[in-house]
């Protein structure tokens, strides 16, 4: 009974697999900052990262990110960079969507990132984490 046990457990360790995706896309990149949010730079028409839903584009620690307040206590951050880096234009934001604006991909900011069509790496995305004092870690 011993010898079924011990084959049962062998055979359910090297069945185990992870299923999370890795986005290898974009390894070496790494960031952390913080920022004001209450700072000009970040509130400019038409942005306005301040209040739920408002969201802001800049250039910070060399890199294009896109910064979005959710609902004042969560926030998102994104690289503009297209994950398939083969383009120099950053991508763009409507509200919904980010655009690679070399092949039109789109990725879905409520999903991570992901891309549109399911095919591909997601656009990076950085950990958002607020700090007191209107301050944000923008972190990976």
């Amino acid at each position: 009974m011993k010898k079924f046990f011990y084959l049962f457990f062998v055979i359910i360790c090297f069945n185990c697999s992870d299923n999370t995706p890795i986005n290898n896309c974009f390894s070496g990149i790494t960031m952390d900052v913080v920022i004001d949010i209450t700072s000009p730079e970040f509130n400019v028409e038409p942005y306005n990262l301040l209040v739920p839903g408002g969201y802001s584009i800049n250039y910070i620690a060399g890199r294009d990110i896109l910064i979005l307040n959710l609902n004042n206590n969560d926030f998102r951050a994104f690289d503009l960079q297209c994950p398939e880096r083969d383009c120099s234009s950053p991508m763009t934001y409507d509200g919904l969507l980010i655009e690679c604006q070399c092949d039109g991909k789109l990725y879905n900011r409520l999903h991570g990132g992901a891309p549109e069509d399911g095919k591909g790496c997601s656009a990076l995305m950085y950990f958002a984490t607020p700090l007191s004092g209107n301050r944000l870690r923008i972190s990976r």
